[in-house]
């Protein structure tokens, strides 16, 4: 099967892993109970800082594309959900012990972001990033053509604030620039 852009050629797989989950669970009956965590993009921080290369991982990479953009090059356009990888840990754990989550899928996300989100954090944060200027205006209008999706069971399961925006870019772009 050919995908026509990497998102199509790693999000359908686990949909397809999560369905034999799925399956499994509803025709053999086994003795435990399934939880799927399904983040939307993944940002902040890696594990390790030796874990952060020239290139990095899917939803990494989106952020060290911005911070690599010369300034007068167009800011290329990058919409999407995204969810802190430290909410994404604790998902997991709250996966194990939350009765509530047994037999949920839990989407995860806390907010929409455009590429000119990514560079409003980074011109704030660090201004001797020579990157190009941001565009709130043409970053509401590409987060204006996302579909609209309700995450607030998974919320209510997860039981605490997820962490922002702000602090996700600005905590992966200093692990990036001390590298």
């Amino acid at each position: 099967m050919l995908f026509k852009t990497q998102l199509q050629a790693t999000s359908f797989p686990k949909k397809l892993a999560e369905k034999a989950a799925w399956d499994f669970v509803e025709n053999e009956h086994p003795n435990f109970t399934l939880t799927t965590v399904n983040p939307a993009y993944v940002f902040g921080p890696q594990a390790f800082d030796s874990d952060v290369k020239d290139t990095l991982n899917t939803s990494s990479e989106i952020i060290n594309k911005v911070l690599k953009l010369k300034q007068n090059e167009e800011i290329p356009t990058m919409t999407g959900a995204f969810i802190d990888v430290r909410d994404v840990a604790k998902a997991h754990l709250i996966a194990f012990e939350n009765e509530t989550a047994k037999g949920k899928r839990l989407a995860l996300a806390e907010g929409r972001f455009s590429n000119h989100d990514i560079a409003r954090v980074v011109h704030e944060h660090f201004p001797e990033a020579a990157i190009p200027q941001p565009d709130a205006q043409k970053s509401a209008q590409e987060k204006s053509v996302l579909c609209k999706l309700d995450f607030s069971e998974t919320q209510r399961i997860f039981g605490s604030k997820y962490i922002d925006f702000d602090t996700s870019v600005v905590d992966s772009v200093k692990q990036i620039l001390q590298k």
